[in-house]
């Protein structure tokens, strides 16, 4: 496009001329408008995502405070003899800590400790290094 059309078009021209428009290094206004429209929209979806990962980082911290609130409160302070570590893991799958997994064949366990069909525990994603 050249000047006197990018001029017809937009109705200025500029030094450094717009290289989507006809030339040499800038941006025109109307180019620059498009920029300033898409990164907006970026930031806006950006927001969204990081307000969505803070509220499954607070309810992760509930669940934590939740959980060592039970520990200590039931397992620890009311009980005389020992901590009951089925309540503990009861409490731990009921909040999202641990999931049951069931060996299947050719599965990765230690088989000294397990067989196929027998059900062991592993952390969630929220407790995983």
């Amino acid at each position: 496009m050249a000047f006197g059309d990018h001029y017809a078009k937009h109705g200025h021209l500029h030094d450094h001329h717009c290289e989507k428009h006809g030339g040499y290094s800038g941006i025109c206004h109307s180019c620059a408008a498009d920029v300033r429209k898409a990164a907006n929209q970026a930031m806006l979806v950006e927001g969204f995502q990081t307000k969505q990962r803070v509220k499954a980082l607070e309810a992760d911290n509930a669940a934590l405070k939740k959980f060592a609130r039970h520990v200590i409160q039931v397992e620890c302070w009311a009980t005389e003899d020992y901590v009951d570590g089925g309540d503990v893991q009861e409490m731990a799958e009921k909040l999202g800590f641990i999931s049951p997994h069931i060996v299947k064949p050719g599965d990765d366990v230690d088989r000294s400790l397990f067989e196929d069909g027998d059900t062991f525990y592993r952390f969630t994603d929220m407790l995983k290094e």
